[in-house]
């Protein structure tokens, strides 16, 4: 005579299932950080990054939507910008388009964020702190920046200051108008004065004393870097 015993049935009604045991018990078992997922990605190859990675990825947004920086302004036949080089001299510039390449080199132009209220906009070179000989550190232009709302920053190579039209959806850079370029020419006189210790009138008294502050931390900041690092240096 032989018995059978029927399998053991779960008070859910569901019949049990065997769980097969992972090469490590649960206690052991530690979640991966992002910086460790990022860093094993480039480490395999899955993620290109670089310069090589960065002229594909602008390579084929071009293709796909247009040259934004290259093309004339939409209904605008000419464009006003201005340029703080790095001796602090400004000069004013009108075309049909803001030639950075010209003024900021064929690699391209960053944006630094400004002020929304300024309706301004600063650029300067995408690569400036990989070549100082090129891009040295400008000390005017970076006060200049920093005194309309920029990040705290040893700004590289020529600055060029543009209109900026907050939300826009055509194209948000805009030609300079003449309040927005008497604007910048008094700040740029002001910040001149301030590094020569003249006196700055039409300023708040220490606020020539906080240019020179950024003027020296300018000098002074050590140049940005960015390291790549394996997960056996991490972990």
């Amino acid at each position: 005579m032989t018995s059978s015993v029927a399998p053991s049935t779960p008070p859910s009604g569901r019949p049990a299932q065997s769980r097969r045991p992972g090469p490590y018990p649960p206690s052991h078992v530690r979640a991966m950080t992002d910086h460790e997922r990022v860093l094993g990605q480039l480490e395999r190859g899955e993620v290109w990054a670089g310069p090589s990675a960065a002229r594909a990825i602008a390579a084929r947004h071009e293709a796909a939507y247009g040259d934004a920086f290259g093309r004339p302004l939409l209904g605008v036949p000419t464009v006003r910008y201005l340029v703080v080089d790095v001796l602090g001299r400004l000069s004013e510039h009108i075309g049909t388009r803001v030639d950075f390449d010209a003024v900021l080199g064929p690699e391209g132009p960053a944006r630094v964020q400004l002020h929304p209220s300024t309706l301004l906009s600063g650029w300067v070179s995408d690569i400036g702190h990989r070549d100082p000989e090129r891009f040295p550190r400008n000390t005017v232009g970076s006060c200049m920046l920093r005194a309309r709302g920029a990040y705290p920053y040893p700004y590289a190579g020529p600055v060029v200051i543009t209109g900026w039209r907050h939300g826009a959806h055509e194209y948000e850079i805009s030609s300079l108008d003449d309040r927005g370029v008497a604007a910048v020419r008094v700040l740029h006189k002001a910040v001149r004065d301030a590094l020569a210790d003249l006196p700055v009138p039409e300023m708040d008294p220490s606020w020539a004393e906080t240019i020179r502050g950024i003027a020296a931390h300018v000098h002074s900041a050590p140049t940005p870097r960015l390291t790549f690092r394996s997960l056996r240096q991490v972990s």
